[in-house]
């Protein structure tokens, strides 16, 4: 069965007589799209076709039902009706409606093609809304599979058994969080959440620990297993000091010693105080005297002292004392001059390390090398 309009060749179309064989003027054919009993009158059927948008740019005036030899069953007259196209700044579907008066409608028996039918907004919003595909329900209630089956499926309450498996956004994971650690653990592997946050993690320890960086700790761990980053190389019995373009210049270079044995040229310039004692015996009659020694005393007089003896510009004056006792003895200052060449050294002498070491607080060195 098919569906044609036409426009009357350009004029108003007369009431129908019934002895109408065709359009005064077709321009256009279409399939029928549906068939049905008008359900509240049932000796009225209803034809209903489709005008698709690309079709367009007359004026209907008239319609006709030919069924599949190509005879016209049903004809009838309208007013203009004007049916656009893109062009005209309108498209959409125009949905015509026949509507047939017989005395018996099983009498009746038009078939629609099935494979060519076109569904309508309003029939695909009655029929393949939410509200019609899945009806019932009640607020909290989730949707629960029978079985298998597409579209098995019924409404329960979230807190039954078969409910409890599905998570509610009002409850933000407490549902994972009440099963445990596990459970937990696993609902982070499933979704990503460790090599997310692993890979961030590596981000960070790579901007806080670049290449050449310096990691210290009492941990005997290498930085490698705890930052999960690069490789490392230990420093090991050295201490850290800062560069500063003079003596330390270029980081990473290396030297000092734990210890150094000073020579001639460490010493500074200085002098040794010697105390010395000069003890003289001389053997005179009745004065066995310790320390005797001479002075020499420049004058003009000639002075009346016991021992005495020279001219009359310089004596020498003979310093005694008693029997047994020591008034000449006395002590000399030898001072030796810092500039002595060749000297001889103590061979009992041994030339011992000097510690070089700081205070110091051991931990494990190490250096980022990649």
């Amino acid at each position: 069965m098919t569906f044609q309009v036409g426009d009357g060749g350009g004029s108003p179309v007369p009431i129908p007589t019934g002895n109408e064989t065709a359009l005064v003027n077709t321009v256009g054919t279409f399939l029928v799209n549906q068939v049905v009993v008008d359900s509240s009158n049932p000796n009225t059927i209803i034809v209903q076709s489709i005008i698709p948008p690309t079709s367009g740019g007359y004026t209907i005036r008239e319609f006709g039902l030919f069924d599949d030899s190509g005879n016209l069953i049903a004809y009838g007259n309208t007013g203009d009706t004007v049916k656009p196209t893109s062009s005209n700044g309108m498209t959409g579907n125009f949905i015509f409606n026949v509507r047939l008066q017989v005395s018996n409608t099983s009498a009746v028996n038009i078939t629609v093609d099935t494979s060519s039918v076109i569904a309508t907004e309003q029939w695909v919003n009655e029929n393949y809304s939410i509200q019609a595909l899945l009806p019932g329900g009640k607020i909290g209630q989730v949707l629960t599979k029978n079985s298998n089956i597409d579209g098995d499926v019924y409404w329960s309450d979230a807190n039954a058994p078969d409910g409890g498996a599905f998570l509610q956004v009002g409850n933000t994971l407490s549902e994972i969080a009440a099963s445990g650690t596990s459970a937990q653990s696993t609902a982070r592997e499933n979704i990503g959440v460790p090599d997310a946050l692993a890979a961030f993690m590596q981000s960070v320890m790579n901007a806080v620990f670049p290449i050449g960086s310096i990691y210290s700790t009492v941990s005997s761990d290498n930085p490698a297993n705890i930052l999960g980053i690069g490789q490392w190389q230990k420093i090991q019995g050295r201490v850290l000091i800062g560069a500063d373009g003079i003596r330390f210049i270029n980081p990473g270079d290396t030297g000092g010693s734990a210890s150094i044995v000073l020579s001639t040229q460490n010493l500074p310039s200085h002098q040794h105080a010697i105390p010395a004692t000069v003890t003289t015996t001389v053997t005179s009659t009745n004065r066995p005297v310790d320390g005797l020694h001479h002075h020499t005393y420049h004058g003009t007089q000639y002075p009346a002292y016991p021992g005495a003896s020279g001219s009359n510009t310089t004596f020498t004056f003979l310093t005694q004392s008693t029997a047994g006792a020591t008034d000449g003895q006395h002590t000399h200052d030898i001072a030796i001059p810092a500039n002595v060449t060749n000297p001889t050294p103590d061979a009992s002498a041994t030339q011992q390390p000097v510690s070089t070491v700081p205070p110091y607080f051991v931990c494990n060195i190490w250096k980022r090398i990649s």
